[in-house]
């Protein structure tokens, strides 16, 4: 069988009792790194690990909110260099303007310059407006 990244991702969140907005960003930045070949290069866990690490970016940039991810390494049994390579090809998904164009591993502030409601990038914004009002993904999910 095929594995994905979003059912260790609703482990872990659910594991430490994270918010349904940690989830369904976390989620949205998986189906964005589709659009690279980050599935193709690391293992499901690497691409969770770092789409909760780009969720809880967004959600403390735009959000406010104070979101920690203890043990996220040792849960998902990654690496924090190899979390940082793929969080960096998961930022090339965004306009340069976004993320500094520099795919660093650095926080970025998404939708600082953008004119959207929500801000951020195209995906990013999306990300937060589902995690606002629309958790379709994460309600299917949640049988699981």
């Amino acid at each position: 069988s095929i594995e994905h990244p979003y059912r260790p991702l609703l482990a872990y969140v659910k594991s430490i009792m994270g918010t349904r907005d940690l989830a369904q960003v976390a989620w949205n930045f998986i189906n964005d790194s589709l659009r690279t070949t980050v599935c193709l290069q690391y293992s499901p866990r690497y691409v969770a690990a770092a789409a909760l690490s780009l969720a809880v970016d967004l959600l403390r940039d735009n959000k406010r909110v104070k979101v920690e991810l203890p043990t996220l390494y040792s849960s998902f049994s990654v690496t924090e260099q190899g979390v940082l390579e793929v969080t960096s090809l998961m930022r090339k998904v965004y306009p340069e303007k976004e993320y500094g164009g520099n795919g660093s591993a650095e926080p970025a502030r998404l939708g600082t310059n953008s004119g959207t409601p929500n801000g951020g990038a195209k995906a990013a914004g999306v990300a937060e407006a589902r995690a606002e009002g629309n958790a379709d993904m994460v309600t299917k999910c949640d049988a699981d």
